[in-house]
């Protein structure tokens, strides 16, 4: 069994135990789900209950694909003896060093717990513009003709979508006033 695969493995049994745990415990305890919800899509549970179950399925492919790696699966040599599973990669890309992979993810955390703090001072939709026109950038993408509508674009069209169709209120922080009354 290769170390790569053996992470895989891991990760997926963690990453599939952290959405049963959500699933069946933070949810149903953190979540209050008042009676008479018509709409499911509106319950307060509807969309984390989304996010724990794609989740669930993520970390089972993982484990498959670790699987997959150490020979465990018949008739399916490891991904590292050039079996049909193993994907070409692009050229001059290569895994991240566990330091730099980490520090990466450390990143969107920290951009996340700005947007976080951001929120009730400048509200949803001036957080998150900027920063996902940052995100988008730190992840590779470099043409500015994609990078800024999307980072205008995508916010609006979710405040519009909760504030005005699904009657979610969203925070507007400093532009309160300007928001529906």
């Amino acid at each position: 069994m290769t170390r790569k695969a053996a992470l895989e493995l891991y990760a997926g049994i963690g990453v599939v135990l952290l959405s049963v745990i959500g699933y069946f415990v933070i949810i149903p305890l953190g979540i209050v789900v008042l009676d008479g919800v018509d709409i499911k899509a509106l319950s307060p549970d509807f969309w984390p209950l989304i996010v724990v179950i794609l989740l669930g399925i993520s970390g089972l492919a993982v484990f498959i694909q670790g699987m997959a790696g150490t020979g465990m699966i018949p008739g399916k040599k490891g991904l590292d003896s050039g079996s049909t599973l193993t994907c070409e990669m692009e050229e001059g890309s290569q895994d991240l060093p566990l330091a730099r992979a980490a520090a990466r993810v450390g990143t969107f955390l920290a951009v996340l717990f700005l947007i976080y703090i951001l929120i009730p001072v400048i509200g949803m939709v001036a957080a998150t513009m900027p920063a996902l026109l940052f995100l988008t950038w730190f992840s590779g993408e470099r043409r500015w003709k994609i990078m800024i509508p999307l980072a205008l674009a995508l916010p609006l069209i979710l405040y519009f979508f909760f504030v005005y169709i699904a009657n979610v209120p969203i925070p507007n922080g400093i532009f309160e006033s300007m928001g529906p009354s």
